[in-house]
């Protein structure tokens, strides 16, 4: 049964099942309405996400993709956030392992929404602002991994695509910058986001259940920069460290493991 299919089956239902708006209940089934017209979708995909039993398998990034594509005011998001997808992975010369299900992740933590992945959270604010902000969103994306392919980073080690969230949300910050090595500015702060990257991924501060870290961690970038430009390493370990997470390896260790660094070391 695709999505689609949800919806139209559920056709004979709606009239106790939503309303535009009001508080009466439906003059068919005198019930009072369970739900306004606009969470109807978001309902129907929610219950479909966890009920699919036949036809296509689909990823919940398919699912939810009908629901944006619905509220994409070009409806061309599946267009939009798959080719971007395939952009990343395949048009770099290097094997990065990008999914939809990031990207549409990546939109919410840039957007200042709520990180955690779920239906809910793609609320119409939410899709809306991420339409109105996507090229920005492709460009903060398309600069951080081309700073990570640089430093060696590949969808073959990098353990994950979690950890790169902070980094994103703080080159999206930088619109101005591609990280190429062009200035002081640049050379210090690439290679700060290289030292605090693989600390994170040495010691997994973004395994399992990461939602709560990557918010701690965009509330530090954002505090941060409001005074300051530079990427925020030393507060983003302490404050991942009071957290309960462990942030990063003995600077002896790290110094031993990583040697000179690759790109822009100061």
């Amino acid at each position: 049964m695709t999505f689609t299919t949800a919806l139209r089956r559920m056709k004979p239902i709606w009239p106790s099942v939503i309303c535009a708006g009001c508080t009466k209940s439906s003059s068919a089934t005198g019930r009072k309405p369970l739900y306004r017209r606009d969470q109807l979708v978001d309902r129907v995909l929610d219950i479909f996400v966890r009920a699919n039993d036949g036809g296509v398998k689909l990823s919940k990034a398919d699912l939810l993709m009908s629901m944006i594509t619905s509220k994409w005011s070009s409806g061309k998001a599946r267009e939009d956030v798959f080719g971007f997808v395939n952009y990343i992975n395949r048009d770099f010369g290097a094997p990065n392992k990008i999914t939809k299900n990031w990207v549409l992740k990546s939109a919410l933590v840039l957007c200042e929404y709520d990180v955690v992945y779920n239906v809910e959270n793609f609320t119409r604010q939410a899709i809306e602002a991420m339409e109105g902000n996507w090229t920005k969103i492709k460009v903060a994306i398309e600069t951080t991994f081309r700073i990570l392919n640089r430093m060696g980073l590949t969808g073959d080690n990098l353990g994950s695509l979690n950890a790169v969230l902070p980094i994103v949300y703080y080159v999206y910050s930088q619109p101005d910058c591609s990280f190429r090595g062009s200035s002081a500015f640049e050379r210090r702060n690439a290679a700060a986001m290289y030292r605090w990257l693989l600390n994170s991924l040495f010691v997994g501060a973004f395994v399992g259940a990461s939602d709560g870290t990557i918010a701690l961690a965009r509330g530090v970038i954002w505090d941060h920069l409001r005074l300051n430009r530079d990427f925020p390493i030393e507060e983003l370990f302490e404050a991942l460290a009071r957290g309960g997470r462990l942030s990063r390896l003995d600077e002896r260790a790290i110094e031993e493991l990583l040697g000179e660094c690759p790109v822009f070391c100061v």
